[in-house]
């Protein structure tokens, strides 16, 4: 059951930073439905974790067209995310699930800095 105490969809934001880190309160659990890393200082993998385990990994780089997580600066096109395009084009959301009081994490693998947000959904912890 989604919870809606919050509103609709909740964010964490940070500017310049190797990770960030975002984590459900004890009562209840949360679908990350967008993770957008922009801006980045270097071409790196960046590792998306759930309670320590990864989910999965991206490569960003600086340049170019194919930006899976948004575009990389304010002066190119903007481009469709992935987790935009998988609900536009295949009528099917990416969200990774997180237990109730868990973190998720996204942090660079090597030494990159970059524009980090995590969009997510609150749900019971029962639906998780």
């Amino acid at each position: 059951m989604r919870l809606l105490q919050i509103g609709p969809t909740g964010y964490e934001k940070v500017t310049a930073a190797a990770s960030l880190t975002f984590q459900p309160y004890s009562d209840r659990a949360a679908y990350v439905t967008g993770v957008r890393i922009t801006k980045p200082s270097a071409n790196d993998t960046w590792i998306l974790s759930t309670s320590s385990k990864q989910v999965t990994q991206l490569q960003v780089d600086t340049v170019g067209n194919q930006q899976l997580t948004g575009n990389p600066s304010a002066s190119s096109p903007a481009n469709r995310d992935i987790y935009t395009w998988a609900e536009q084009v295949i009528k099917k959301p990416i969200t990774y699930p997180v237990p109730n009081g868990q973190p998720f994490n996204v942090a660079s693998l090597g030494v990159a800095t970059a524009d980090i947000a995590i969009e997510w959904e609150e749900v019971s912890k029962e639906d998780i």
